[in-house]
Formats: structure tokens, C-alpha cells, sequence
């Protein structure tokens, strides 16, 4: 996990967060929080080689599918 993505993953799971670690949790932050989070579920949890589908993703986490309601799914990279 790249530095301060736990940051980003403890500010989408704790959705009344205002400050961490003495810094205030803008607006925008929470945003891009929020928007990490749906990438880094659907990048790790996966049988291996294989990224995880969202809907099995979606019915155990309550907040990846709110997420995902409210931004949609990432658009796919071209490699």
C-alpha cells in the first residue's frame, strides 16, 4: 500500500471522521478517500491473479457499495 493510503482507507471506512492525527479531514480529501477506497477494494481481495467483481465485493461491504452508488465504478486503464 502506498504512504497514506491507510489514511485514505481509515477516513472512507469512518464516515464521521473530522481530523486525524492532529490534521482536519477536508472535504476534498474525504472525496478522494472515498474514490481510493472503491479502487483499492477492487484491487485487492481477489483470488490470486484475478481482481475481485464488484458485486461480490458490494454484498460484504456495506460502504464500497455506497461508494460505488455515488461515483460509479473507476473507468478501465488501457495497458
Amino acid at each position: 500500500m502506498r504512504p497514506g493510503a491507510l489514511r485514505l482507507v481509515v477516513i472512507a471506512k469512518i464516515t464521521t471522521l473530522t481530523g486525524m492525527n492532529g490534521s482536519e479531514v477536508r472535504p476534498r480529501e474525504r472525496v478522494e478517500a472515498e474514490k481510493f477506497y472503491i479502487r483499492h477494494c477492487l484491487e485487492s481481495g481477489g483470488e490470486e491473479g484475478k481482481a475481485p467483481d464488484a458485486d461480490e465485493v458490494a454484498k460484504g461491504d456495506v460502504r464500497f457499495a455506497a461508494y460505488v452508488e455515488k461515483y460509479g465504478l473507476p473507468a478501465k486503464e488501457k495497458a
